[in-house]
């Protein structure tokens, strides 16, 4: 994996091949190790507890049976599959494998809804679906790593067609997957309401990405990547109804699917009256 990052790297010190919006991404910020000693798991050993976070080579490839991959696109699926795990090793990015598994997941079950009421639903492709999930957060790593601005549309489109990605398959995923971020459907509602129109995966493909913020994992996702840095963990302690309340209520405004709708009044219910309610109760000190 490390020669094509390097590869695709040096490709982007030369200037691009289309005249398109150039994108100056930040790095990740260090994500501050509180305890890097592992827990005492003696006193739960035999409850069938694993307090061990598994490596990325544990996390299993997605099933190309259960995402009806077809032969003929096995292979290079495959192998993007491996090259998008094996991307995300050792990195503290918030895309990690078991991130990427988790949308493919969520984007299966929105189509599997939707193909049953929608014609629209019906007439997409599946693969450019999974492909998008896949690396809508693959042209942000590899920019960081040429350390300057780029495009992301050649990134994608380099990295597809490193692994043999079809020419079909690869264009239409750089397409869409550079447009899969929570800033650009928060606040480009407009624009993006035309783009999905036009494109519908799209739709499907966003909902999951805007699931994957939302519910257990999402709130675990927001306070380790928003608020591991001193003082924004503690702020973010104080302003935890909001931050459920009004930030994470958009996310289910901006859904574009009726299943994917559904998933996140769902998740945004639990939120409010489960997670918050106890929240609220634990934080309360009017006793003394």
């Amino acid at each position: 994996m490390k020669s094509i990052v390097e590869s695709i790297a040096h490709r982007l010190s030369s200037p691009s091949r289309r005249r398109s919006k150039k994108f100056s991404l930040p790095r990740d910020e260090p994500i501050v190790a509180l305890d890097n000693n592992p827990p005492d798991t003696s006193v739960i050993e035999g409850h069938g507890v694993n307090y061990q976070s598994p490596s990325e080579e544990d996390i299993p490839l997605l099933n190309l049976d259960l995402l009806s991959i077809k032969p003929a696109d096995r292979q290079w699926f495959t192998d993007v599959n491996i090259a998008v795990r094996d991307l995300s090793k050792g990195s503290e990015t918030q895309n990690n494998y078991g991130h990427i598994r988790r949308i493919v997941s969520n984007a299966a079950h929105i189509l599997d809804k939707e193909v049953k009421h929608h014609e629209w639903a019906r007439k997409l492709d599946p693969l450019i679906i999974w492909v998008s999930c896949m690396v809508y957060s693959v042209s942000r790593q590899l920019c960081r790593a040429a350390e300057k601005p780029c495009d992301q549309l050649d990134v994608i489109d380099d990295f597809l067609k490193s692994y043999g990605c079809p020419l079909s398959i690869r264009r239409q995923v750089a397409f869409i997957a550079v447009r899969v971020t929570v800033e650009i459907e928060l606040y480009d509602v407009g624009p993006m309401k035309v783009f999905s129109d036009e494109y519908p995966a799209y739709r499907v493909i966003q909902d999951a990405h805007l699931l994957g913020e939302m519910g257990a994992i999402g709130i675990v996702r927001f306070y380790t990547f928003y608020g591991s840095f001193p003082p924004e963990r503690w702020d973010l302690i104080r302003k935890i109804s909001k931050l459920v309340a009004v930030y994470l209520s958009q996310y289910v405004q901006a859904m574009r699917t009726e299943t994917g709708r559904k998933m996140a009044e769902e998740r945004l219910k639990w939120m409010k009256e489960e997670f918050l309610r106890q929240w609220e109760r634990e934080a309360d000190t009017s006793n003394v």
